[in-house]
């Protein structure tokens, strides 16, 4: 690590700690809210309760490991606090090292060389941080309309927009899906290892019964398809 990248993760170490403890802070009051929310209304029960949350930290294993992977590779490029304050606040390390890279181009330098200065680093956190701005400003003007719609939906007996919303993310999922296994051979098999798994597991859990299982299935897809993609990378196929 060059000089220059430990200055700049020494000078940020302190607005690290600050941005990752509003992070954690937000994620406390979000579940509280939530808690207060169903022990007043009763929306779901409280096993339902625990099942909800035993499916979210399982659901977040897989993707937090590939996002562990491509981290790494952004701490050789832009030191480990940088990396932290920046994949601990969007959670897309692929986007922050593309950003990261970008900026540094337009200064004709490569990240992770000895020709990056503090200047350079300085430029990268501001293109990282802009870049996810749009993000931040379109959940503040969309996020109210539509949760104004969900609730008119609710009060309709006719609504198109359940259907809509199913629609959408069908859309959204195989679009994506299609779009990254259609790049190479260990995308494509990754992809259908995850499907094949998806399918299997969802038809076992119908036969026998054991929705336990069912909470897990897609960590398990997500582990499957990691798995064989590593495979098909390594053995050069």
């Amino acid at each position: 690590m060059s000089q220059a990248m430990v200055t700049v993760n020494r000078i940020c170490f302190l607005f690290c700690l600050l941005i990752i403890g509003l992070v954690i802070i937000q994620a406390v009051l979000f579940i509280r809210n939530a808690l207060m929310f169903n022990k007043k209304h009763r929306v779901l029960s409280e096993d339902e309760v625990r099942s909800v949350m035993k499916i979210g930290c399982v659901s977040a294993i897989a993707p937090a490991c590939s996002i562990i992977v491509v981290a790494l590779g952004l701490v050789s490029l832009i030191g480990p606090v940088l990396s932290f304050m920046r994949v601990g606040v969007i959670g897309s390390a692929a986007y922050e090292t593309q950003m990261a890279e970008i900026a540094a181009s337009t200064l004709g330098v490569t990240l992770g060389t000895e020709g990056i200065t503090e200047s350079t680093l300085t430029l990268c956190l501001f293109t990282m941080t802009l870049g996810s701005a749009p993000f931040l400003i379109n959940t503040l003007i969309t996020v109210k309309p539509m949760d104004d719609a969900m609730v008119k939906a609710a009060k309709s007996s006719r609504s198109f927009l359940p259907a809509f919303s199913l629609a959408a993310m069908m859309a959204l999922l195989v679009y994506l899906g299609a779009n990254n296994a259609s790049k190479s051979s260990p995308n494509l098999v990754g992809f259908a290892a995850s499907a094949l798994c998806t399918f299997a597991l969802t038809k076992y859990v119908k036969k026998s019964g054991k929705k336990s299982l069912g909470n897990f299935t897609m960590s398990i897809a997500m582990l499957a398809g990691m798995i064989c993609a590593t495979v098909v990378y390594y053995a050069g196929l």
